[in-house]
């Protein structure tokens, strides 16, 4: 194991793969933060990034972050709701994820 330095907090922690940025305690509150806002778009689907971080007290960036790496994703059947997230490839806008489901399918090509 490494010694790291906490990308939040900037304590020093020893590092696992399972915390690769963040601190035990740091990782604990993310996790407690996904939960409300994941909990948030199961009773409200259709709600914007704006309108979950209200309700939930969770930083926009942060629910930004969740929905960039996967764990969360928005209604896609509500065209109109923007998450602010494009496909790093094209630029179209997505609900989830780094790259549109065209751009991923010719990326997996590659």
């Amino acid at each position: 194991m490494e010694i790291a330095r906490c990308k939040k907090c900037g304590k020093l922690f020893r590092k696992n793969l399972d915390s690769v940025e963040l601190c035990p305690a740091c990782l604990e509150v993310k996790e407690k933060e996904f939960s409300k806002v994941k909990e948030f778009f199961l009773r409200n689907p259709r709600s914007t990034v704006e309108e979950a971080s209200k309700a939930t007290g969770v930083d926009k960036k942060d629910i930004l972050y969740f929905l960039k790496e996967g764990r969360l994703q928005v209604a896609q059947d509500a065209q109109n709701i923007d998450t602010g997230l494009k496909c790093e490839r094209c630029g179209k806008p997505i609900f989830s994820g780094r790259f549109c489901e065209k751009c991923r399918l010719q990326l997996s090509y590659l």
